[in-house]
């Protein structure tokens, strides 16, 4: 009965290693195409992200609501911050924990699931005002702890009350981790 018992576990433990390793690997390769040539978002369907204004397609001069990374490409994550700016005459109001995340693997773009805990919050940006993520504090939050954004192309996006005819749009940055 204890020869049964071991195999079970030691099946299992070499299940749960290899579906982990898989799901490490399966979104890490690192795309060379360059950013701006990625649609806004670069993927059909997900209604959460209708409508989206992207980083890499936004142009800032003109725009009033816009989210940037700090850097497009890097290889240290706990190095990239996340802008919102408010350009436009009046108060924002975000949920600053309502986001979402995707990332490009071989088989297209995934949504990063979420597994933390429940929270949300208001933050007002008055006019001519940014607020600052850092990347890793929306991971942790994210994924609760369990999520390191491994190399890969990703997709991180939060949403903003728009006081026009959409409600809701969500501000979305396009960035890349390097190996």
């Amino acid at each position: 009965m204890h020869r049964r018992t071991y195999l079970l576990a030691l099946c299992g433990s070499v299940f749960a290693g290899a579906a982990a390793l898989e799901l490490r690997t399966r979104g890490s390769s690192v795309s060379n195409r360059p950013l701006t040539e990625y649609d806004c978002p670069p993927f059909e369907g997900g209604e959460d992200w209708k409508p989206t204004v992207c980083s890499h397609t936004v142009d800032t001069a003109a725009a009033e609501i816009f989210l940037q990374p700090s850097v497009e490409r890097i290889d240290d994550p706990g190095e990239l911050t996340f802008t919102l700016t408010n350009d436009s005459d009046r108060t924002l109001h975000v949920d600053p924990w309502d986001w979402a995340l995707r990332t490009q693997g071989s088989d297209g773009w995934r949504a990063i699931e979420y597994t933390g805990g429940i929270a949300s919050g208001s933050l007002e940006l008055p006019p001519g005002e940014t607020h600052e993520w850092d990347a890793m504090e929306i991971a942790d939050y994210f994924a609760d702890w369990q999520f390191e954004f491994p190399p890969g192309t990703y997709l991180a996006g939060v949403r903003v009350a728009d006081p026009g005819p959409a409600n809701w749009m969500r501000h979305a940055a396009l960035f890349r981790i390097e190996e």
